[in-house]
């Protein structure tokens, strides 16, 4: 039998299968499991029984072949001409439905989590916009103890950095467990985790994230230190 059918129902080397067909019933003995190429073309039985042992139930056969995309429809009419009983079915079509089933749902995925950027990003502007009146005078008291403005911008981008990638962590951290939970669930596939498109992500969050926050905290520095304290008062 097939090594994954083998291990998705569980079954070992001596273990007794049984088939109930409309004949009667069908046992035989697991004798070996074969490794097969999911790469390859073609078919690949999951069960390999031993001759005569379907003998005297209904028999159905099938077979797969490869023809190049222009010479598909002049075989299927040759085989529908000479065998009205067979039932001709182009592999190349389900693929591309099921490829238009994957495509529009990507396209979906794509558009949820652009909405979800855009609105954090929102979000992260609204929370540094909050904060410019306790921004401004931390510039006061800075530059009233001789900060440069040069100081400032770093000590400010340093901050706006630290923050994305706090969230650039923890955005990647979820995504992982979801996506895990999704492959391994939903898909029954194995997931590896991947460093490269996490770290991106990371970089890309700091990146907007430190553009996000000076657009909020524009003009805060050009203001005078006696100037904010007033204003505050």
């Amino acid at each position: 039998m097939n090594e994954v059918a083998a291990e998705n129902l569980g079954i070992r080397l001596d273990s007794v299968l049984v088939w109930n067909a409309p004949g009667g019933s069908i046992r035989a003995r697991v004798a070996n499991i074969r490794r097969t190429d999911g790469a390859r073309s073609g078919v690949n039985s999951q069960f390999v029984l031993s001759p005569g042992v379907l003998d005297g139930f209904a028999t159905a056969y099938f077979g797969a072949i490869r023809v190049k995309p222009g010479g598909i429809g002049a075989l299927q009419k040759r085989m529908f001409e000479s065998y009205p009983t067979v039932t001709v079915v182009n592999a190349a079509d389900i693929l591309d439905i099921v490829q238009g089933v994957m495509d529009k749902t990507s396209q979906a995925i794509s558009f949820v989590a652009g909405f979800a950027i855009a609105g954090g990003l929102i979000v992260l502007a609204s929370s540094v916009a909050g904060t410019r009146s306790r921004r401004m005078r931390e510039v006061a008291i800075f530059r009233t103890v001789g900060a440069t403005k040069a100081t400032l911008v770093r000590i400010f981008t340093v901050e706006f950095v630290a923050i994305g990638i706090a969230a650039g962590l923890l955005g990647s951290l979820l995504a992982t467990v979801l996506s895990s939970v999704l492959v391994a669930q939903l898909l029954e596939a194995s997931y590896h985790f991947r460093w490269v498109p996490a770290l991106v992500a990371t970089g890309v969050t700091a990146f907007l994230t430190s553009l996000a926050g000076w657009i909020a905290s524009y003009g805060v520095l050009r203001k005078k230190p006696l100037e904010i304290l007033r204003g505050i008062e």
